[in-house]
């Protein structure tokens, strides 16, 4: 299957028996080139109403975990590409203002990860931003 009908898949699912499908194929993606990228894709879309809410929130559980398990590389596993870290920096700076809690809980605990990798982050503006996200979550808290 292609990242990209992984994509399309995920943003109409909202029945559990679909969910379920669709998280067997996410674990099936993983590693591969473009995955990461896909899911941000999926988080920014925010026109599918609250079914999609579920979808984006799978999305950002997802690419939380692939940043922690493909961001470095690792002997004989698969890597983020130095090209897609760099695109994924900047994304995570606009996902930043996220309003849906669920979904910005996950990539302020993604930020935090990104964050503490060393050279891997250009600190200042990253650290302003995720700042502004940790004061956003306590106000709505």
């Amino acid at each position: 299957m292609s990242i990209c009908t992984l994509g399309s898949k995920l943003h109409v699912s909202h029945e559990l028996s679909r969910v379920c499908v669709l998280q067997e194929m996410l674990r099936s993606c993983q590693g591969r080139a473009g995955f990461c990228s896909v899911l941000t894709d999926i988080i920014e879309n925010k026109s599918g109403g609250v079914q999609d809410e579920g979808a984006r929130w799978l999305a950002a559980v997802y690419f939380k975990n692939s940043i922690d398990r493909f961001w470095r590389q690792r002997r004989n596993a698969p890597c983020i590409g130095e090209d897609e870290k760099s695109v994924l920096r900047t994304r995570l700076l606009k996902l930043v203002h996220e309003f849906n809690q669920k979904v910005a809980i996950q990539l302020a605990v993604l930020i935090a990860k990104v964050r503490t990798l060393p050279r891997q982050w250009r600190a200042t503006e990253a650290h302003r931003e995720y700042l502004l996200l940790v004061m956003a979550l306590q106000a709505t808290a």
